[in-house]
């Protein structure tokens, strides 16, 4: 049986309604691993609630703060990425990792393109760029995040560099450290 350790949601609230909700999880004897979930109503999605709702989850982490932080095949379908990786860099402790999983997309465009870009770039049309410019304002990143765009939104993010890990053979997927 897995029992479970709950602190206290944290909620979102327009005058006397309950728009949004955020809360982690960790598991009871793994106080190194949690897992968080947000719910915001509908007619308030693309207001911030889901960004302030992170922030204070955040913060109430980061006063323990964690020792790692794993962000799996998500950066690119997120309208804030900066603001994600900002509230994660607050709330990693001194000497934690980062890492960022995302798709393996070419260093650079080239024309014309492999069959993986144009696969990604389907996805990215179809999927992953719609869902990220649903709540504006957004970065519009899509499936095809390069290493760049990612050194790029980290060092907005307060992160001092991007490593790109020696993971090889690997289907699809990239893996990079974030340096604090």
């Amino acid at each position: 049986m897995i029992t479970v350790a709950a602190p206290p949601p944290v909620v979102a609230t327009a005058g006397t309604r309950a728009v949004g909700i955020g809360r982690y999880v960790v598991a009871a004897g793994r106080g190194d691993t949690a897992e968080a979930a947000f719910s915001v109503v509908d007619d308030h999605r693309g207001r911030g609630v889901g960004r302030m709702l992170l922030d204070a989850l955040s913060a109430r982490a980061a006063e323990g703060g964690h020792d790692a932080v794993f962000a799996f095949e998500c950066l690119h379908d997120m309208s804030r990425p900066v603001e994600t990786l900002a509230a994660i860099r607050r709330a990693i402790k001194p000497g934690g990792s980062v890492v960022v999983m995302d798709e393996a997309a070419a260093e650079s465009l080239t024309a014309p393109a492999d069959d993986t870009e144009r696969l990604l770039y389907g996805f990215s049309l179809l999927v992953c760029l719609p869902d990220g410019m649903a709540h504006q304002p957004s970065a519009a990143t899509g499936t095809v995040m390069r290493p760049d765009t990612l050194r790029r939104y980290a060092a907005e993010a307060g992160f001092r560099d991007v490593e790109v890990l020696p993971i090889e053979d690997f289907g699809f997927w990239r893996f990079y450290r974030l340096l604090i």
